[in-house]
């Protein structure tokens, strides 16, 4: 039987939504909704016609992070097998930034401690001016998860990053444009993800998987590394596929 927690629909061709859907809990994750919320990512990853994938939250929260009202499913106060437990707890944040497609959170609301985490583990970010961005983890004397360790300094730098852990202070929606946590406020952000989604169903599906892989291996290599080995390999494999001269046949005709 599926999950009601984790929702799936395809709106349009080539386009996946998927959906928190715990809005009482402002979608909070359990280890519950992490197993729905592989098994749904599963379901989409190796799936050619599924050109890009958009994450939401049902109601008025994007996600919460940890729910903490599920203290019976806690493990024990024992470093081993608490480490244990949050590294399942947290399978569905690695699967979320490992999947090929291109990501979008349409943030439509509060995107609170992990749910930060997923939204920056998302490739593109859309909010609502109902959305807010907070790393509260000081407040429960906790550090960050879901990846705000990696992907915070990265986006808003060292200094920033470092701000907003210590002092868990909220960030709105326009403060989230001006400090590229989001690249876009939206009266609905839903339809502007799907909008954008659209647009990169309409590339092919080889090439916009391996550009979202080029961007993240070479994001840890150096400009050398980047230009004469990840670029290349990718070219080359762009440049051996039957559909290169038939585009660029049409591209010659068009601009002739």
């Amino acid at each position: 039987m599926a999950s009601t927690e984790v929702l799936l629909d395809r709106p349009c061709d080539g386009v996946a939504v998927i959906t928190f859907n715990r809005p009482e809990q402002m979608n909070a994750v359990r280890p519950s909704t992490v197993s729905a919320f592989i098994d749904v990512i599963s379901s989409v990853s190796g799936d050619i016609a599924t050109r890009a994938v958009i994450l939401t939250g049902a109601g008025r929260g994007f996600c919460s992070g940890m729910d903490l009202s599920a203290r019976a499913e806690f493990p024990p106060q024992d470093v081993p097998q608490a480490t244990e437990w949050m590294r399942e707890l947290f399978r569905g944040a690695v699967a979320w930034s490992e999947l090929p497609q291109p990501t979008i959170a349409a943030i439509n609301g509060p995107a609170i401690g992990g749910g930060f985490g997923f939204a920056l583990a998302s490739d593109i970010r859309i909010a609502s001016p109902q959305a807010r961005f907070a790393a509260t983890f000081v407040k429960i004397a906790m550090g960050p998860d879901a990846g705000l360790s990696h992907t915070l300094p990265r986006v808003v730098g060292h200094a920033k990053a470092l701000e907003l852990l210590l002092t868990a202070d909220t960030v709105d929606a326009d403060e989230a444009l001006e400090l590229g946590i989001v690249s876009k406020v939206s009266a609905d952000p839903m339809a502007a993800a799907i909008t954008l989604a659209q647009r990169f169903a309409a590339v092919p599906e080889h090439v916009s998987r391996r550009i979202k892989a080029t961007l993240q291996r070479s994001a840890s290599a150096d400009l050398p590394t980047a230009i004469s080995e990840i670029e290349v390999s990718a070219q080359a494999e762009h440049y051996c596929h039957p559909e290169f001269f038939a585009n660029a046949g049409r591209w010659l005709n068009a601009h002739a």
